[in-house]
């Protein structure tokens, strides 16, 4: 069955990603050097508030729930990995990280909202989303790369 507040989620998370890629299409190299700089310290704010909420939630959810001592774990691994390599490699390098981290922690998301029965632990959705647009507005995507966006 087809959970709305789940379905939401993804179209919100789905649309902020599309809308950020749109962003200064047209002349995205000069959007870059001009902004990225200033948008760079914020954005790893970001993340890591991201990192933190969820380690925070699912700890909670944890709590009640042991199943998901499993899931604590490989969000606590990816944030160390993530941390360990992020500042050597490049910005793509961590936005092809953070599309599938962040698609994996939204239904994580819902499954703690549940377990703890707040539903508004589901707004974390919009944090993400606020994230995934100031993101990817730097990222360039077309089909016709090799890497599909760089």
């Amino acid at each position: 069955m087809l959970n709305p507040i789940l379905f939401t989620s993804f179209i919100i998370y789905i649309l902020a990603l599309l809308i950020g890629f749109k962003i200064a299409k047209k002349d995205k190299h000069a959007h870059n050097k001009k902004l990225y700089k200033k948008f760079k310290w914020p954005l790893y704010a970001l993340i890591y508030l991201i990192f933190i909420s969820s380690t925070i939630i699912i700890y909670k959810a944890q709590q009640i729930q042991p199943l998901l001592t499993f899931t604590l774990s490989l969000n606590a691994l990816f944030i160390g990995y993530f941390s360990a390599f992020t500042f050597k490699q490049t910005r793509c390098w961590k936005q092809h990280r953070m599309i599938p981290y962040n698609f994996i922690l939204i239904p994580v998301i819902y499954a703690c909202s549940v377990v703890l029965g707040d539903i508004r632990i589901n707004y974390m959705v919009l944090l993400i989303s606020a994230y995934t647009l100031l993101e990817f507005q730097f990222a360039m995507f077309s089909y016709k790369q090799k890497l599909i966006w760089d």
